[in-house]
């Protein structure tokens, strides 16, 4: 059985930092693939799944894999390399701080010719 799964994802903007939440249960983190550029993020997993019961007279076996993925655009770039994510209950969380402007716009009086 192969199941593909699109994740509930929430992206909230906290002012220096995004934070994106995603429901991912029955995946492990150790299935967990975050890629992170300074204006996208895609978050992908592949769960594969083997069970095996033996009897007497019978044997079943029964496969099962599970994919998630999403991929969104940012509209601020982010610094790629701080980008942090913990995964909890079914649930992931990834935390991904704003680069700073590196530019300050002074203001300035123009003076009409």
């Amino acid at each position: 059985m192969n199941d593909f799964r699109t994740p509930s994802t929430d992206i909230s903007d906290h002012g220096g930092h995004y934070e994106v939440i995603a429901k991912m249960p029955g995946i492990s983190k150790e299935d967990i693939n975050i890629e992170v550029t300074p204006n996208s993020i895609e978050i992908s997993a592949n769960h594969e799944e083997d069970t095996e019961e033996q009897d007497k007279n019978w044997l079943r076996r029964e496969r099962s894999s599970t994919s998630f993925y999403r991929s969104f655009g940012l509209p601020e770039q982010v610094k790629s390399e701080k980008v942090d994510a913990e995964f909890k209950d079914g649930i992931l969380m990834v935390h991904l701080p704003k680069i700073e402007p590196t530019t300050k716009h002074e203001e300035k009086t123009v003076k009409v010719k």
